[in-house]
């Protein structure tokens, strides 16, 4: 009530006469009094738009006949501020809401709207597109302020979404809006660029001002005189209206849902055309290339024939040799590149034909090449390469030389491509591992110009994602020494130093490699990282750091060494055990699970409570990891202890087999150059060092005699060992299956295994910098 101790008193002959003037009315019937309150508010509208005085009427007058004088008196008094408190409310909330005073807003929003009006879906709606409003004002066009999204502002937006916004989460309208608070270019953003127009601005205010007028505006006022009008005259003809729209919107309704169904068949008659033209399709390829295989196999046998009964014309030999070429192009495309160009149909019904002579194909590819084959990339004089790496005196040459050379590997357009590439540069020592040309290696890692040592260790990263690769770079012990030195002495979350952890730990899936890393006290060097540089790491360093870990973990040696280290490596690795990141907290919990193999990491384990914390971290954990702590908790409470397993371990220790991965990913990202002016890539190396056409030749003869006793070997090699492993590794005792065992035999491992296995492929070179431990 508002205070009224200095209002001046009515004397008792007013208050009188006001009284008698209500008791003069009491013969006036109610209900012409409403009525003609109503139709007198209804004339008021037409003239000020303002029912105010007329429903204070009706109250003044229930008052005069209820002879409640002085509620009457306090009612006259405090109606005449209702109208500026109704300007002042729109006035104050509209002007926080135009300056971008978020806080005042909501202050001012929970004051004058009463809770009864801000519960219903249209004020919550409204509510959250406001909050979207006060979290793009700093960047908004229309405000000019050229600013930018404080992190307090999307705290506060990611606190709202998930409280008071989550009842609306399920709602389409908004639901796109819940990732509002992690895109980093809103304006730029195709689904949220339509907040960025005045228009939308205009809307949204007028929407609030609306809002607020229909609580405090004229609006009320007449709908309770409306109200009031229809309790005393009945709600007869309203409900006759409703029954009318509710009829009117029945038939809507029921011409919709009979043109709903009209599309629906026309749309099942059109999937059934289609599944007919697919079908048809199928058949016509099924026939051709049953048509095709019919003319391979009597190419086979006229060749087989002409073998054994014609030596005297060797013209023949090379149309075979022409033809067989010319498949083999054919089938070393990429299909789904083929499918999507709309290639496929021309270049098959060409090859299917029996007597098309198939040379023609050829041509039309090397005039426009969809895929790249193994013959374009043409023989490099590789000791000249060579002689610049260690006489040149241009570093950016250099580098982009050492760029280019990594391109072949990471931008083979296939596997075999790829493989080349490796063996070519394996034969030649390109980097110079070894024994004899390590001082070259030395070179480019250690004295080279930064920029050459960066490529260099870029370079060494993409053969180690490759099978022959790591071969090559695990002939000579000394450059793991070299990378173990290097990523001691680099203290930085540098370019150079993530690319000679991932070489690493690629290379850990051999054994000799692990022994030699561990002879390099490789643990204590990562976890030393790891706890050093805990709040500066990226995640490409943390993914590979713990894979590498885990993938030592896993060796009796490398348990040796995290004993060794054991303090340390417990309180490295208990901190990301909840890391926001899958695949580091999985190599964590494989790390832990091999640990927890031996007693002497289990006591300790022990000692730290470590089992009292499991079982809390199981609660709160996701479905993937509940069964992997589980585990882990398993292994804790066993009494096995490892060395009793160690002898069979050594006995059945087995390195990577080849495997069917696909081309590494390039990071142009972080290929910092700057040889922008320069010819790069295939170009230059086709300009500076290619081979005349008889030692191009010589080149190719070798490398494809090389590849097919390579080749030979492995099958044989992968034979012997895929026997050997099936009759005698435990392959499911280990928490984690590296991409090796897990080709063996899928189906044998066991669900311990197959908990901690991670994503079949992990980046193979470092993408943009994202830290972490940020939280």
């Amino acid at each position: 009530m508002i205070n009224n101790n200095n209002r001046k008193p009515q004397s008792q002959k007013d208050v009188r006469s006001k009284v008698n003037t209500g008791l003069n009315r009491r013969n006036e019937s109610p209900q012409k009094r409403v009525q003609s309150a109503v139709q007198s508010g209804d004339k008021s509208i037409d003239q000020s738009g303002n029912l105010t005085e007329q429903l204070n009427s009706i109250v003044q007058d229930y008052l005069l006949r209820s002879n409640c004088i002085k509620t009457l008196e306090q009612f006259k008094i405090e109606s005449q501020f209702a109208t500026e408190q109704s300007n002042e409310t729109e006035h104050i909330i509209l002007g926080h809401f135009d300056r971008g005073e978020r806080d005042k807003f909501f202050e001012s929003w929970s004051r004058y709207i009463p809770i009864s009006q801000r519960q219903d879906h249209y004020s919550w709606k409204l509510e959250f597109y406001i909050q979207i409003y006060f979290f793009i004002y700093p960047i908004h066009p229309v405000f000019k302020k050229q600013g930018q999204i404080d992190k307090h502002s999307i705290n506060q937006l990611k606190i709202y979404l998930e409280t008071k916004g989550g009842d609306l989460s399920k709602t389409n309208e908004v639901l796109p809006f819940y990732a509002l608070p992690y895109v980093k270019n809103i304006q730029t953003h195709p689904s949220f660029s339509y907040l960025f127009t005045h228009e939308w601005i205009s809307d949204l205010r007028m929407k609030l001002k609306e809002f607020i007028q229909s609580i405090y505006g004229s609006d009320q006022y007449g709908s309770i005189l409306k109200r009031l009008f229809l309790s005393k005259e009945g709600s007869n003809n309203y409900q006759q209206q409703n029954d009318q729209k509710r009829q009117i919107e029945m038939k809507q309704l029921q011409q919709e849902n009979l043109e709903l169904k009209k599309k629906n068949q026309q749309q099942i008659q059109a999937i059934q055309e289609l599944n007919h033209l697919a079908q048809k399709n199928l058949t016509e390829a099924q026939k051709k290339w049953f048509s095709f295989t019919g003319e391979m196999l009597k190419m086979q046998k006229e060749m087989l024939k002409y073998i054994e009964n014609n030596k005297k014309i060797p013209e023949q030999i090379q149309q075979f040799k022409k033809k067989i070429t010319s498949y083999d192009k054919f089938f070393s495309q990429n299909l789904e590149d083929l499918v999507n160009k709309s290639e496929d149909i021309s270049l098959f019904n060409n090859i299917t034909q029996p007597d098309h002579d198939l040379s023609e194909i050829t041509n039309q590819q090397q005039i426009n090449p969809v895929q790249q084959s193994i013959e374009e990339y043409i023989p490099l004089n590789y000791n000249k390469i060579i002689q610049l790496f260690t006489k040149s005196q241009n570093p950016v040459l250099i580098a982009t030389v050492l760029q280019a050379l990594r391109w072949r590997i990471t931008r083979a357009r296939s596997a075999l491509e790829r493989r080349s590439v490796v063996v070519a540069y394996q034969t030649h020592d390109l980097i110079g591992t070894h024994q004899r040309n390590i001082i070259l290696a030395q070179h480019l890692m250690f004295k080279a110009a930064p920029i050459i040592q960066c490529q260099t260790l870029k370079l060494m990263n993409a053969l180690a994602s490759d099978y022959d690769g790591r071969t090559y770079l695990i002939s000579n012990s000394q450059l793991i020494k070299l990378l173990i030195e290097l990523i001691k002495k680099d203290q930085t979350d540098s370019i150079k130093r993530k690319n000679a952890i991932g070489t690493l730990q690629k290379l850990s899936l051999r054994k000799q490699s692990q022994i030699w890393m561990l002879d390099n006290d490789i643990i204590y060097v990562a976890l030393t990282i790891l706890q050093r540089e805990k709040f500066n790491l990226s995640e490409y360093t943390y993914e590979y750091i713990t894979a590498l870990i885990m993938n030592l973990s896993l060796s009796s040696r490398g348990r040796d060494a995290l004993s060794m280290n054991k303090e340390l490596a417990f309180e490295v690795l208990f901190e990301l055990i909840e890391f926001p990141n899958d695949q580091i907290r999985t190599f964590t919990n494989g790390t832990f699970y091999s640990m927890f193999s031996r007693r002497e990491l289990r006591d300790y384990a022990y000692q730290l409570n470590i089992p009292q914390e499991l079982p809390k971290l199981l609660s709160t954990s996701e479905e993937r990891f509940k069964k992997q702590i589980q585990y882990m908790i398993e292994q804790l409470e066993s009494n096995e202890d490892d060395y009793e397993q160690s002898q069979l371990e050594e006995d059945n220790d087995v390195d990577d087999l080849e495997d069917d991965e696909e081309c590494p990913v390039d990071d142009e990202d972080e290929d910092d150059l700057e040889n922008n002016d320069m010819v790069v890539g295939e170009e230059l190396l086709k300009n500076e060092f290619a081979l005349d056409n008889e030692q191009a030749e010589q080149q190719r003869q070798l490398m494809e005699s090389i590849m097919q006793k390579e080749l030979q070997q492995r099958s044989i090699y992968q034979e012997q060992l895929r026997d050997s492993q099936l009759e005698k590794m435990p392959i499911g005792q280990g928490p984690f299956i590296a991409d090796s065992l897990a080709q063996i035999n899928q189906k044998q491992v066991q669900p311990q295994a197959q908990a901690f296995l991670s994503r079949p492929k992990i980046p193979r070179t470092p993408p943009i910098q994202q830290q972490y431990y940020q939280h």
